[in-house]
């Protein structure tokens, strides 16, 4: 996005990598044969947080993804990222699994594109941090749904269970 010609937002939306293993931890709910793209990062000017535009920027690469033909759509982010992983969440993905990348753990945002992640109004409130209780819960088929800030100011998941 731009203002008086300045660039203040951007979002990158890439095709899936082999190299970047784009699809560890997405079978069942992915079909192998699925159609896959990443939205793999994305910036907004500080001075203009606040106004919506990350979440604008999610939902208009999630209509050029769907223009391309993808059936699934991920995004990854760090356990502490707080606003990517409340945006992300808000705009319907499920966090549902993780994955150790050369620069410590992510969590893998999934979206349907056509049919966006459940609202789940109920569950358990864990901390973000705690990749290995997150690990035991997508073991036992939950996936987070909501990210707020704890007692202590840092990211906490909600997780439910999300039939396959």
């Amino acid at each position: 996005f731009r203002d008086d010609g300045r660039l203040v937002a951007y979002g990158v939306i890439r095709p899936e990598l082999d190299s970047e293993h784009d699809r560890h931890g997405l079978a069942p709910r992915v079909a192998p044969s699925a159609k896959l793209h990443v939205l793999d990062g994305s910036a907004v000017w500080p001075a203009l947080w606040r106004y919506g535009l990350q979440r604008m920027i999610i939902e208009t690469r999630i209509r050029r993804v769907a223009a391309l033909g993808a059936v699934d759509v991920i995004a990854k982010a760090s356990p502490g990222n707080f606003p990517s992983m409340r945006n992300l969440l808000k705009s319907r993905f499920a966090i549902i699994t993780k994955v150790m990348k050369p620069y410590g753990w992510r969590y893998v945002h999934h979206r349907r594109v056509a049919f966006p992640a459940p609202e789940a109004g109920t569950g358990t409130w864990i901390e973000a941090g705690d990749v290995q209780e997150a690990k035991r819960r997508f073991s036992a088929g939950e996936a987070a749904f909501a990210c707020r800030a704890g007692p202590d100011g840092m990211p906490i998941l909600r997780f439910a269970d999300y039939p396959l």
